[in-house]
């Protein structure tokens, strides 16, 4: 489908798209941060030459870098001492970037961002 430079995609990658997506303005850097994060292990794991799992340390050590699932309905988990499994830090910090991205008023976040009790809740510390 796409043999040729001329039938190449217009924004053809994961990473050229998180950046677009930052630069325009859709979303804030922390976002941006998240999201390359989870480029970076979906890739590690499409990628891999061998079987990969989560409990591979180089896995556990990147997803215990996504900060989104802190601010998660549930992160009271994390509060009370408990820890997410790899698997769980990633998929909340998935489905969280998913809801966000599906939100009816996406168009209007950035305005709405600091005066929004939901979104203000999502600042980096």
């Amino acid at each position: 489908m796409f043999d040729s430079p001329s039938d190449m995609p217009p924004i053809p990658t994961f990473a050229v798209k998180i950046n677009l997506g930052y630069a325009l303005g859709i979303y804030e850097e922390h976002i941006r941060d998240e999201l390359k994060l989870i480029k970076t292990i979906r890739n590690a794991f499409a990628h891999s030459a061998a079987e990969l799992d989560f409990s591979d340390q180089r896995i556990i050590a990147a997803c215990n870098c996504l900060w989104l699932p802190t601010k998660w309905k549930g992160a009271d988990k994390l509060d009370q001492g408990l820890d997410w499994s790899p698997k769980e830090r990633y998929m909340t910090s998935a489905k969280f970037i998913f809801l966000y991205f599906d939100s009816p008023d996406r168009d209007i976040k950035q305005k709405r961002y600091a005066t929004s009790q939901f979104y203000s809740t999502l600042r980096r510390p």
